[in-house]
């Protein structure tokens, strides 16, 4: 029975996510196999990282790209629910540090990558090296 190892939750406003995600071993997210949703990056998956949650997806894309990169998660195909599943077993399966790894590499890339102050700034330095080079040309 599904529902004796997961808790679905409805639709939140986003100030209670993070409570929410405190309770959590790991965080899901999946998308069905569009072209859309191969281009696109979900801002829940920018806060399951923030709030350092190992993630289990089954995505493609930038989605899958980024989080095989952060090394934060497991990603399966879009709508194969035999590599979900397996995916699912494989982080239940996965000891306690593993997942808190897994949490800490979420949280690192999330400051890299997403922080407001980050890339604030990331345009700063942008914006004075074009001031720079246009002061050269003058």
């Amino acid at each position: 029975d599904v529902q004796a190892y997961f808790c679905f939750v409805p639709q939140q406003p986003p100030q209670e996510i993070p409570g929410l995600l405190r309770h959590a071993d790991a965080a899901f997210l999946s998308f069905t196999d569009k072209e859309l949703f191969r281009m696109t990056l979900p801002a829940k998956l920018q806060s399951y990282m923030a709030c350092g949650k190992p993630i289990v997806a089954a995505a493609g894309g930038e989605t899958a790209q980024v989080i095989n990169e952060a090394r934060c998660g497991l990603c399966s195909a879009p709508e194969d629910a035999a590599a979900l599943y397996q995916n699912i077993q494989t982080m239940m399966g996965m000891s306690e540090n593993e997942r808190a790894e897994m949490a800490r590499r979420a949280r690192a890339y999330a400051k890299a990558h997403y922080d407001k102050q980050t890339l604030m700034d990331q345009i700063d330095r942008r914006f004075l090296c074009l001031m720079e080079k246009g002061e050269k040309q003058v």
